[in-house]
């Protein structure tokens, strides 16, 4: 298990939430912040870390407030 650091950012670049996440691995990472940004509903997208690593960028497409995230890459 990782603790994953959870940022969420609005359309204008602010950063108003920083969520952790303990998870097994970065899959369930994601699954967690795609969860989690339906809860944010002032926020666009979240990047996912695992310490230093950028494991992901998950957005709701443009636009559309409360639409369902998609995932931007996976390293």
């Amino acid at each position: 298990m990782s603790i994953y650091q959870l940022h969420f950012f609005d359309d204008q670049g602010r950063r108003p939430t920083l969520d952790f996440a303990e998870c097994q691995d970065d899959g369930a990472a994601m699954r967690e912040a795609m969860r989690n940004l339906a809860q944010h509903l002032s926020c666009t997208g979240c990047e996912v870390y695992d310490g230093q690593r950028l494991v992901a960028l998950v957005r709701r497409p443009a636009g559309e407030i409360g639409a369902a995230p998609a995932i931007h890459g996976a390293g």
